[in-house]
C-alpha cells in the first residue's frame, strides 16, 4: 500500500468514497448470492447445517456479521426497495438487519406497504435511533429491577432505563472519556460511585478546608503575571464549556461542516499558547482530541508533533 503515500488528500478522499460505493454495491450483491444459496439450499450441499452455519464457518463471518448479513437478505427478498437505500448508505446493514428482526418477532405480519413506511421512517438513523423507533411501534413492559450474584463477589443488576437517564448517561460517557474513552456501564457506574462518594461521604471529605473549586467572579484572564503558565482556571473552562456549549468547535473550511463531538474534549488555544496565545476567553475554545492535534498539527508540522502521534 505504499502507493497511498503518493496520492493527494483529494486523490485519496476521492479514492476512498469510491471505495465505500463499491463496498456497499456489492454489499447488496452478496445479500442476493446468498438468497440464491438458500433457495438452492446449496449449505448443504457443501455440508453445512444451515445457511448460517455456511455463513459463518464456510465463509469466514463472525455469528453477528453473519446474523446481520442473513437478516437483511431476507428483508431483501420480502422488500426489494430495500437494495437502493442499502447501496447509496441510507440503511445501514445493521438497520436493516433490527427491521428484519423486527417484522418477525410481530404476531401480526405486517404488509409491504406497512413494512415501507417503517423503513422510510429509519432512513439515515443510526442503530440507536432506529432502535428507539422500532421500540416506539412495539414497546415492551419495563422489567423489574433485580439483581443477583453471579460468583462469590460479582452480582448482576438489571434494570430499565428511560430516555432522560440514557442521556444522562451518555453526556457523562462524554465528560469522563478522558479518564476511560469508551467505559463499560460497570465501568461508568464505578466511577460515577467513586466520584459521588468522593463528594458526599463525610469519611472522605477533607477537614478544616473550604471549596475553592468554584471562584465567586470568573476572570476573564489569567493574571497577566502568570502568562507563561500553562494552567487555565476552572471557572474559565467553564465558560468556555458552556459558550461552546460541550461540543467540539472545529469546522472545515472547505465543506462547512463541524465536528460537534462531545468526546475526548480538550481546551483549544486558537492562537497557539506556544506562540503567545494567551489564556482569554477569546482565543480559547473547545475541540476533540482529533482536532486539537490536527491543528497543532498543521501548526507546528509533523516533525516536532510526531511524538504525540500513535
Amino acid at each position: 500500500m505504499n502507493h497511498l503515500t503518493a496520492l493527494s488528500n483529494s486523490e485519496l478522499l476521492n479514492q476512498t468514497r469510491i471505495l465505500v460505493s463499491r463496498e456497499r454495491e456489492l454489499t447488496a450483491e452478496l445479500l442476493w448470492h446468498l438468497r440464491e444459496v438458500e433457495r438452492r439450499r446449496l449449505y448443504a450441499e457443501q455440508g453445512f447445517s444451515s445457511l448460517f452455519d455456511y455463513v459463518r464457518r464456510g465463509l469466514g463471518y463472525c455469528e453477528a456479521s453473519a446474523d446481520r448479513r442473513i437478516s437483511a437478505m431476507r428483508l431483501l427478498k420480502d422488500l426489494p426497495e430495500v437494495e437502493p437505500a442499502l447501496k447509496n448508505g441510507t440503511l445501514s446493514l445493521s438497520n436493516a438487519s433490527a427491521l428484519q428482526h423486527f417484522f418477525k418477532r410481530e404476531e401480526k405480519p405486517r404488509s409491504a406497504a406497512d413494512k415501507q413506511e417503517v423503513l422510510n421512517n429509519v432512513m439515515g438513523k443510526s442503530r440507536r435511533e432506529c432502535d428507539v423507533h422500532l421500540a416506539s411501534l412495539a414497546p415492551e413492559a419495563p422489567k423489574r429491577d433485580r439483581s443477583r450474584a453471579v460468583s462469590a463477589t460479582h452480582t448482576e443488576i438489571r434494570f430499565t432505563a428511560d430516555e432522560e437517564l440514557m442521556q444522562m448517561f451518555e453526556k457523562l460517557k462524554s465528560l469522563l472519556s478522558h479518564r476511560n474513552p469508551n467505559p463499560s456501564y460497570a465501568e461508568l457506574f464505578t466511577m460515577l460511585a467513586k466520584l459521588a462518594l468522593k463528594r458526599l461521604d463525610p469519611e472522605q471529605k477533607p477537614k478544616g478546608k473550604a471549596d475553592k473549586s468554584i471562584p465567586a467572579t470568573p476572570p476573564a484572564e489569567v493574571d497577566p503575571s502568570n502568562e507563561k503558565s500553562r494552567y487555565i482556571p476552572q471557572a474559565l473552562r467553564r465558560a468556555v464549556w458552556k459558550r461552546d456549549q460541550g461540543n467540539c468547535s472545529y469546522v472545515n473550511g472547505e465543506t462547512q461542516l463541524r465536528c460537534g463531538s462531545r468526546h475526548l474534549l480538550e481546551i483549544h488555544h486558537i492562537q497557539d499558547f506556544s506562540l503567545g496565545g494567551r489564556h482569554t476567553l477569546e482565543n480559547l475554545t473547545l475541540r476533540c482530541q482529533a482536532h486539537n492535534l490536527h491543528t497543532a498539527l498543521l501548526t507546528h508540522g509533523s516533525g516536532v508533533m510526531s511524538r504525540y502521534l500513535r
